[in-house]
């Protein structure tokens, strides 16, 4: 008989319990549930920065055209401004300015039309650039301003 009993005891030793059973579930749902926040507020850091750069790489390429604009024999009658070659292709093909418009002349030029159609569409991306006195003086410093949209 004692023999049983102890059987018995050892048998129902060896599971476990049902408050065990929820209170492990309960952490791994939580574990769970902490690691997919973790992951998707790493994927949207992933695509802020993935945008970040590209605008920064466009308005690098923006700066460079404008030095090489600017650093251009102006005289050569082909390249000074207002002639056929020294014009500024970037506002006018979006109908910013006129075909004759100078790259440095005051005011706002809005180039977007240099970003990629994707930047454009899906995230609504703008790229323009202001000329105007700095302040050191200077009456061609110029103010690069970009502007996206980031998925919430």
């Amino acid at each position: 008989m004692r023999s049983k009993s102890n059987r018995r005891r050892r048998d129902a030793r060896k599971g476990f319990t049902l408050v065990e059973v929820v209170i492990a579930t309960l952490l791994l749902a939580i574990g769970i549930t902490a690691s997919f926040s973790v992951c998707v507020s790493v994927k949207f850091k992933v695509n802020k920065d993935d945008t970040r750069t590209r605008m920064n790489f466009y308005a690098r390429q923006l700066l460079e055209d404008l030095k090489s604009y600017v650093t251009a024999d102006t005289t050569d009658p082909d390249l000074a401004a207002g002639a056929p070659y020294g014009t500024w292709s970037y506002c006018w093909a979006q109908g910013q300015c006129d075909a004759a418009a100078w790259a440095l002349a005051p005011g706002e030029h809005v180039v977007t039309m240099m970003l990629p159609k994707t930047l454009r569409d899906d995230q609504g991306a703008t790229l323009k650039y202001f000329v105007g006195p700095g302040p050191d003086f200077d009456p061609h410093h110029v103010d690069i301003i970009m502007n996206w949209n980031t998925p919430d």
